[in-house]
């Protein structure tokens, strides 16, 4: 039984087409030896060789691509989640140092206005960085000597607790050293008399 010239074409594709996935598989195999190995599935030219080469190279390389990319996309992924970390940290730490830098600069404006009444006091954060007055327990703005005598002693408590003053981080139980204890948290370097 003579085969068909069609038959032969089709043998010859199928040969090819397990020839280049015999390429596939093996992976690293030199050109020549895929040459000889797609030579061998049928009379093939060189060009038809390299065209299948080709293609089977094409696939191996979207494979291999679309593999980097999705362990890149995990990666990237937990990549940026550690930045977005680390910057957040950074954040709340820059926070805190810009801060205690306006609280600083504002106690040395304090300590060259002497009782505040020409000049009033500069408004010191409390050390967790809120407004004085932004709180209810500390309504008013501490901007001269004048306002600090006019708070009550429950006032006083809570802008000492607030400014984290005292021996031990305890509040002063006299009156007038809780006046003292918020003239010094706020800069201001003349004494209460």
């Amino acid at each position: 039984m003579k085969a068909s010239l069609d038959d032969i074409k089709q043998h010859v594709s199928v040969t090819l087409s397990k020839a280049v996935d015999e390429i596939k598989r093996a992976g690293s195999v030199t050109t020549r030896d895929a040459v000889d190995e797609l030579k061998k599935a049928g009379d093939v030219t060189m060009q038809q060789a390299v065209d299948k080469m080709t293609m089977a190279a094409d696939g191996i390389a979207k494979l291999i691509v679309d593999e980097i990319k999705n362990t890149a996309d995990g990666t990237t992924q937990r990549t940026v989640d550690k930045l977005k970390k680390a910057v957040k940290e950074m954040n709340y730490a820059l926070d805190a140092k810009v801060n205690q830098l306006a609280r600083v600069t504002a106690q040395n404006f304090n300590a060259n206005r002497a009782d505040g009444s020409l000049v009033p006091f500069a408004v010191v954060a409390f050390p967790d960085g809120t407004i004085p007055s932004a709180n209810p327990n500390t309504p008013t703005v501490l901007t001269s000597i004048e306002a600090i005598k006019s708070l009550s002693a429950v006032e006083l408590g809570h802008y000492c607790n607030r400014y984290d003053v005292g021996e031990g981080g305890s509040t002063p139980d006299d009156l007038a050293e809780r006046q003292d204890a918020v003239r010094v948290a706020i800069g201001c370097t003349r004494k209460i008399s």
